[in-house]
């Protein structure tokens, strides 16, 4: 499968959802239904902060699908085909998006939930932490139901760079700085400092997100 047909297949695995939800959603259309289940759109920035590398902040847009059940509950499937290049070689996002969501509010006129899931380039990399397209997010947000059908909603997300990605870079740094060190033991003379190896702390952080704001419909 090329790049180009990922979104194809993204788009057509969330338009399968979407039937499939509209036939087994309730007769009567509205977004505090016990089962539930809506469309939506968002826009928004991602801003990311690499690790060895510059800040770089960007336009981001989505188009997913949710359901909601048991009030507390939800799956929601995204694609965003703008939101698929590395930054500095880590792997921050990417054009699909799996998550689970926690409504811990949830009331009739404003919903406050806990958002978090995996992002790959296809729906295989959805179901693997190790595959070289991932990504990670966690967060929060926010719904406010406008009528019956129609929500406005309000998101932040951090970033998480995929293991693989983190990995890769984690083993080029390494080799950089053992070469480093050895040529400098070569020359008999040593680097001041400690060698430069990443943490935790270099890659998840809460500089890197992803803020949008959005509606949906449910049907």
């Amino acid at each position: 499968m090329t790049t180009q047909d990922h979104p194809r297949t993204a788009g057509l695995a969330l338009l399968s959802l979407l039937l499939v939800a509209a036939q087994a959603g309730p007769a009567r259309a509205d977004s505090y239904d016990m089962i539930a289940a809506g469309v939506g759109t968002s826009v928004g920035v991602s801003h990311v902060e690499p690790y060895l590398g510059e800040a770089a902040s960007a336009f981001s847009t989505d188009l997913t699908l949710r359901a909601r059940a048991l009030y507390i509950i939800g799956l929601e499937l995204g694609v965003s085909p703008t939101d698929s290049k590395p930054a500095n070689g880590l792997v921050f996002q990417n054009i699909l998006r799996l998550s689970g969501l926690l409504f811990v509010v949830p009331t009739r006129w404003v919903s406050v939930y806990a958002k978090g899931g995996i992002e790959g380039d296809s729906i295989a990399a959805l179901f693997s932490v190790e595959d070289p397209s991932n990504a990670y997010h966690v967060g929060c947000g926010v719904d406010v139901a406008i009528g019956s059908n129609f929500v406005v909603n309000l998101e932040w997300l951090v970033l998480i760079p995929g293991i693989e990605s983190i990995r890769r870079l984690a083993e080029e740094v390494v080799a950089r700085e053992t070469a480093r060190y050895q040529t400098a033991a070569l020359a008999g003379t040593y680097p001041d400092g400690l060698p430069e190896i990443p943490d935790a702390g270099d890659f998840v952080s809460a500089s890197n997100f992803r803020l949008t704001a959005g509606v949906r419909y449910y049907f």
